[in-house]
Formats: C-alpha cells, structure tokens, sequence
C-alpha cells in the first residue's frame, strides 16, 4: 500500500459565517485529499463565534489552529471524531468557562492552548477526555481559584502554565493527581494565601515559579512534598516572614529566588540551624546569604540563590569566608 503523505490546509485570515464553516472545510478538506494524512489545519482569524457540534468530524488532523477567533462557548460535540488530534490551538478567543466533557473527544491530544482567552470557571469535568494531556496554558485569563478536581483527569500532564490569572489562594490538594508533572507557572497572580497541603502530590516537580503574586509570609512544610524541585521562584512578593522548615525536604534544590520582598529578619531554623535570628541590618546581603543557605543546611544541591537583587555563587570557601567576614566586624 502507498504511504499516505502529510499536507496542511489553511483557511485563515478569512472571515467567514459558521453556516457555511463546514461546506468549506468539505471542500478544503475532503474527498480525494482525506486518502492522505492531514496534519495541519488553520482556521485562526476567521472571525468564528462558533462551531457547530461534529464541525470536524471524521477528520484525519493533528493540529488545529482556531486561535484569533470569537469564540465563547464549547460543547461536548464541538470536537467530536477528533481522537487523533495532537494539538489544539484556542488562544485569543473569548472563552469564559470550560465545561464539563469539553474536550471529551479528545483523547489523543498532547497540548492545549487557551491563554489569552476570559475563562474565569473550569467545572471539575472540564478537562474530561485529556488523558494523554502532557502541556496545558491557561495564562491570560481570568481563574480566582484552583479547584480541587480541576486537574485530576490530566494523569500525564508535564507542564501547566497559570501565569497572568487572578487566583488568591492555593487551596490544599490542587495538584494531588498531577504525578508526571515537572514545571507549573503562577506567576503574575494575586496569590497570598497558600494551603500546606497545596502542593501534595507534584513529586516529579522540577520546577516551581510564584514570583510577582502578594505572598505575604511562607508556613512550615508549604514545600514539604516539592522532593525534586531544582528551581523556586518567590521573587516579587511581600514575603515578611518565612517559618521555620517552610523548605524542608527540597533535597535537590539548586535555584532559589528570594529577591525584592520585605524580608527584616530570618530564622537560622529555616535551613535547620538552631542559632537564633538574626536583623538583616546588622548583617551585609552578601555574608547573610552566604551563611544563611550554607551546603550543610537543607539545601546540600543549591547552586544559586537570589537575595535582594544579588546572586551568589557558592564553593567550598565560601561558609569560611562568612565566617571570618563576621568575625572581622564584631558580629
């Protein structure tokens, strides 16, 4: 038999009207043509509010392109016969939910785009279908809360990006079924509040980035179950005050940002240093960072730290140095 060729259709960058939507895809996208493999299909900037249930159905496609649209709402059909579809690109549409079974036909899909849309709710079914899920972007939009269930369907989710949304509180077990997941993005939030048992469950997270949110204070074991984070990102918030064991168990901790909080005085018992606190003022940036997160602490990997707008690079010397730095001045 004759292997199938791989070839694209685009249709973009003409505004057209859902009646006739599936005409022209039955004339771009059928017939002698569908012997071959589609792979790639543009549709953005069609000016499509919306798409009528089995619109693509029966359509061999692995990428969808749907992005710069006028999109509002999703059904359960709207991506019905889809099964093979790879990705699909939604971003810069007017969405505001994801109901439940949205995505249901899509059980081959391995990345979703919805930045930049207005989705302030995903019902705990939303993502329904998504089992082979491995990149998720909902930054741009307008989410207040992660819901318990909201992500308990992507099993082999690696990468989620919340960046630029309005979430306030991490509500504990938000994450709990995210198991293959290495990297999450909450960045540019208004987060404050973070439940201890928020992060349960990422045991694979490598990579964990909250800075510019309102973090006010960091509580004992928030990172407890964070085993193989390398990087942690907390710059641009209001932290005051960090508990003591707020970072225990972050064995392999290399990157720590820190930088440009309202931090004034530190617990030795954070990186498990029994000495009692002591005020930044009377300690310079450079010899309190490098004593603070010294290689015998809790963090035996860390590689880099943050603090107050200075990075440090840390060597054998370097506990000695503050030492002695320490001694010099009387402290």
């Amino acid at each position: 038999m004759k292997q199938c060729s791989v070839f694209e259709e685009d249709i973009s960058d003409n505004h057209i009207d859902n009646e006739v939507l599936k005409k022209v895809i039955k004339e771009h996208c059928s017939g002698k043509k569908m012997k071959r493999k589609l792979w790639n299909i543009k549709m953005d900037s069609l000016g499509l509010k919306t798409l009528a249930p089995g619109t693509f159905q029966n359509l061999n496609v692995g990428k969808l392109h749907l992005e710069h649209n006028e999109l509002s709402e999703m059904t359960s059909d709207t991506f019905l016969g889809l099964e093979q579809l790879e990705e699909l690109k939604l971003e810069h549409n007017k969405l505001t939910e994801i109901a439940n079974n949205t995505f249901l036909h899509l059980t081959g899909c391995t990345q979703l785009d919805l930045e930049n849309n207005k989705i302030e709710t995903v019902e705990s079914e939303g993502f329904t279908g998504l089992n082979a899920l491995t990149e998720l972007d909902l930054s741009n939009n307008k989410l207040v809360l992660t819901d318990r269930f909201m992500f308990d369907e992507l099993i082999a989710l690696q990468s989620l990006f919340l960046g630029s949304n309005e979430i306030s509180t991490l509500k504990n077990y938000s994450f709990y079924k995210l198991k293959q997941c290495t990297e999450i993005d909450l960045k540019k939030n208004v987060i404050q509040f973070i439940d201890v048992f928020a992060f349960c469950g990422l045991e694979n997270l490598n990579k964990l980035d909250l800075q510019r949110n309102k973090i006010i204070e960091i509580s004992e074991h928030t990172f407890a179950s964070l085993h193989r984070c390398t990087e942690l990102s907390l710059e641009y918030n209001s932290i005051q005050k960090i508990a003591p064991d707020a970072f225990v168990n972050l064995d392999y901790l290399q990157h720590l940002y820190l930088d440009s909080n309202k931090l004034t005085d530190i617990s030795w018992k954070i990186c498990g240093v029994t000495k009692a606190s002591k005020s930044v003022s009377r300690w310079r940036r450079k010899c309190l960072g490098m004593t603070l997160f010294q290689r015998n602490s809790n963090f035996p990997c860390l590689q880099k730290l943050c603090w107050m707008n200075e990075i440090f690079s840390f060597t054998e010397n370097f506990h000695k140095c503050a030492l002695k730095e320490c001694s010099t001045h009387g402290w």
